[in-house]
């Protein structure tokens, strides 16, 4: 299909962008935890494997699969499935394995200036645009907020979901896709997907279509899906890794790429934060007391609206600066040592670096029953 193909079937559906705020609509709700879908060891202590799927539990992730790709029928809005459902789904399609696992969710991202689209479409298809807020009374709750596509986007990024509504706008119990994680791409006037302040490769965003079950499925990028593993350090993501690699879908040219955009994003948070020390290292003179030099950090614009979640990293900064010559060099010193600013992009680089490891040793393995094949 064309993309003018795409946008006259879209018109079809009469999707237009809502006239007004939706009413709040706040739902209690589970909280999801991470080792969930981990296996356990005969003592009850969790591994960093995903629990096999049954077979039911199989048919009900194709199901919910399958009523994915029907929400998005017949609409151009961008979307694709992010995260390790991607390997196993590349798995699938490829006939070379299967489900990699239990995966805690379904995870797309789409496109932010379709989020109105997106909006309309949901509320046709029964499903809503949701924020989802943790409940500091009870962490084994969060509370669903449903929001407009303007407040969607302007919420913090880990809140976004889609959900399934009954007419009065309550989440439904009986539906089994019943919620989505949501991640918004922002791009540059140049149409460029912006990540952390740098700009990713475009056809990292480039959705990989796939038939399931006679359902189109929008796959991700295999580089897109190692890059975004590789900044997670949940206990499951090395083994997701190396069922990537081992799949065959990930080349040496990607895990270059990968190691590039990894060292763009580190030269550009050296670089930020050598832009705040400099402006507060020049607020700081010899002999202020541990409290001023804390009032020059907590001043900074970048530094204030995290100063609470920061404050006690910042007071002993302080502290030890104040002891010093309170000199830029020894300043910057200290505030790089204190925030651990250098600690994760060397752990990020030691990723990309058995990234690259399990990338070529499954090249090898291809190759080696290449030839096996070939003799017999």
């Amino acid at each position: 299909m064309t993309e003018e193909e795409a946008k006259n079937k879209d018109e079809d559906l009469d999707i237009k962008a809502p006239e007004k705020e939706v009413a709040p609509n706040i739902q209690e709700r589970p909280a999801f935890f991470d080792d969930w879908v981990l296996a356990e060891n005969k003592d009850g202590t969790k591994t960093d494997t995903r629990i096999a799927l049954t077979a039911e539990q199989k048919g009900r992730m194709n199901e919910n699969i399958v009523k994915l790709g029907k929400i998005f029928e017949g609409s151009d809005i961008r979307w694709q499935l992010d995260g390790a459902l991607n390997i196993s789904l590349y798995n699938i399609s490829s006939g070379k394995g299967d489900y990699i696992g239990t995966h805690k969710d379904i995870d797309l991202s789409v496109e932010d200036p379709d989020l109105e689209k997106l909006e309309t479409l949901l509320s046709q298809r029964g499903y809503g645009l949701f924020l989802s807020h943790r409940n500091r009374d009870d962490p084994t709750k969060r509370n669903m907020e449903q929001v407009s596509a303007q407040k969607f986007r302007e919420a913090e990024p880990e809140h976004y979901m889609i959900a399934a509504i009954d007419s009065e706008g309550k989440i439904r119990e009986d539906e089994s896709l019943k919620e989505i994680d949501v991640h918004l791409i922002k791009r540059d006037q140049d149409g460029n997907p912006i990540f952390e302040r740098i700009t990713l490769p475009k056809k990292w965003f480039e959705a990989q279509p796939i038939d399931f079950e006679g359902q189109k499925i929008n796959l991700s990028q295999p580089a897109r899906v190692a890059f975004f593993k590789l900044h997670s350090d949940r206990s499951y993501d090395r083994t997701d890794l190396i069922a990537l690699a081992r799949s065959g879908n990930l080349s040496i040219e990607d895990v270059d790429e990968i190691e590039q955009n990894i060292n763009n994003e580190a030269s550009s948070r050296l670089s930020l934060a050598g832009q705040i020390i400099d402006r507060v290292s020049e607020k700081i003179t010899l002999g202020m007391s541990p409290e001023q030099i804390f009032e020059a950090f907590a001043k900074d614009p970048m530094i204030a609206k995290d100063v609470e979640k920061h404050s006690k990293t910042l007071h002993d900064l302080s502290q030890r600066i104040s002891e010093g010559d309170c000199s830029k060099e020894e300043v910057k010193s200290l505030t790089l040592e204190a925030f651990k600013i250098e600690a994760p992009i060397l752990k990020q680089k030691q990723k990309v670096k058995e990234l690259r490891s399990l990338v070529e040793d499954a090249g090898e393995i291809e190759r080696s029953k290449k030839e096996l094949e070939d003799k017999f």
